[in-house]
């Protein structure tokens, strides 16, 4: 299940925008990063480091420096406030919940949210990109979802030792993997009931609406995201959508995407049903394996995702309430109690319900 080589990740772009561009090289004619060696935007920021690599390489590219980037910097001031602010709306969104929190491994949750800052930035401060995201894609009841999703896919791949380039690319392409539903009527994706054959014709195609947005943005410098979008809806017996294709002709990375879909699904509220605890979840992951995705991967994510985060608020099933002090082992967190059964303050006790079989998690606070 290795994925095929991946593309480095946007070369162009730190994690965080520097404080002051005009102290930075930025992107000429001729120059190239990203899968392929697609051509970067002009007037990208490029950090010194791979801008001296660069000079270094001997290849005939245009650096724009000095008195004209910052003429370029003033030309650009308005882009530039705008890439900053939708850095900061999107990082806002994330939620409580740090991504490094997410994963049972704290080394896997750094480079899961390494790989999330950089699809950030990058939808920042690639220029295309950043038109179709300040257009449509700041809405908080997609972004949340989309950020969450992303940050799951990113912790699994890092379980499956994907190197860092391939975190980048699939943080990327599961964020934005929804932008297709931009395309069908609210109405259908929204609604409570069952969907008639039409409206439900009408929701699945919008993997390759997604994918059709995408390419022509992204298909020079990361290939794998439109495909990622076209592919997660995919299902590994060959029941998905929109091509049918199963087993190994859907790329490991949009099925990883597809199981992180999936158990954000079961563990969010829907209008005909109430969210599932993630233990619940979890089951269900665990009885659509080989259906769903490949059984090694639905095994990674399951493995790797915090079921109850670091911090979660829990009301145990003997009535105390506390929060999580440890990932513990799979669905059985180590629990902090702060709250007797009556809701009354009490001495703290901790509880590693891997070791209580019978005690389990009722319910997680809002």
């Amino acid at each position: 299940m290795d994925p095929e080589p991946g593309p480095p990740p946007f070369l162009a772009f730190a994690p965080t925008p520097p404080p002051a561009l005009g102290a930075w090289p930025l992107a000429g004619r001729g120059v190239r990063g990203g899968i392929a060696g697609g051509p970067l935007e002009v007037g990208s920021p490029i950090a010194p480091s791979v801008a001296r690599e660069l000079e270094r390489s001997g290849g005939e590219v245009e650096l724009i420096e000095g008195p004209a980037a910052r003429e370029r910097e003033r030309a650009d001031a308005v882009f530039r406030a705008r890439a900053t602010i939708v850095v900061r709306v999107v990082r806002a969104l994330r939620g409580a919940v740090p991504v490094e929190r997410l994963a049972r491994d704290e080394g896997e949750g750094r480079r899961a949210a390494a790989a999330l800052d950089l699809a950030v930035t990058a939808m920042a401060w690639h220029a295309p990109l950043h038109e179709l995201v300040t257009r449509h894609l700041l809405d908080p009841d997609l972004q949340r979802p989309a950020l969450r999703r992303a940050a799951y896919a990113a912790v699994c791949g890092a379980r499956l030792g994907w190197p860092d380039r391939v975190l980048a690319d699939i943080a990327l392409g599961a964020a934005l993997a929804g932008v297709g539903l931009l395309t069908v009527p609210r109405g259908v994706v929204e609604k409570p009931g069952r969907l008639s054959p039409v409206e439900r014709r009408t929701l699945q195609r919008h993997p390759a609406a997604a994918a059709a947005l995408l390419g022509p943005i992204l298909g020079p410098v990361c290939p794998l995201a439109p495909r990622i979008a076209l592919e997660q809806a995919e299902r590994f017996d060959g029941t998905g959508h929109p091509a049918g294709l199963a087993g190994a002709a859907i790329r490991p990375e949009a099925q990883v995407v597809a199981v992180a879909a999936r158990y954000l699904a079961a563990v969010s509220d829907r209008p005909y049903r109430a969210a599932l605890r993630p233990h619940e979840a979890a089951e269900v992951l665990m009885s659509e394996a080989g259906r769903l995705a490949h059984p090694t991967i639905v095994t990674a994510f399951l493995e790797s995702v915090a079921a109850y985060p670091v911090g979660t608020m829990v009301r145990l099933s003997d009535r105390r309430a506390g929060r999580v002090r440890a990932p513990g082992t799979g669905t059985r967190p180590v629990v902090v109690v702060h709250w007797d059964p009556d809701g009354r303050p009490c001495d703290q006790v901790e509880v590693d319900l891997a070791a209580k079989p019978t005690l389990f998690i009722e319910s997680v606070a809002a």
